[in-house]
């Protein structure tokens, strides 16, 4: 892992963020990756209700 000039480390890109510049053009739907680490166990009948209300608010 490598540092920016202002002390940030810097993450590689997966072939995914390399590979996507290439081929985005107005046509191609954006996605957004994201990864984290938890530090506290999950309910899954509550992140089930959070993935339903979002659907229900993007009107899926």
């Amino acid at each position: 892992m490598k540092r920016n000039p202002q002390g940030k480390r810097w993450y590689k890109l997966d072939n995914t963020a390399k590979i996507f510049p290439m081929i985005a053009n107005e046509n191609l739907s954006n996605v957004f990756r994201i990864s984290v680490i938890l530090k506290e166990e999950i309910v899954p009948e509550l992140l089930q209700r959070a993935l339903e209300d979002v659907l229900q608010v993007q009107g899926i």
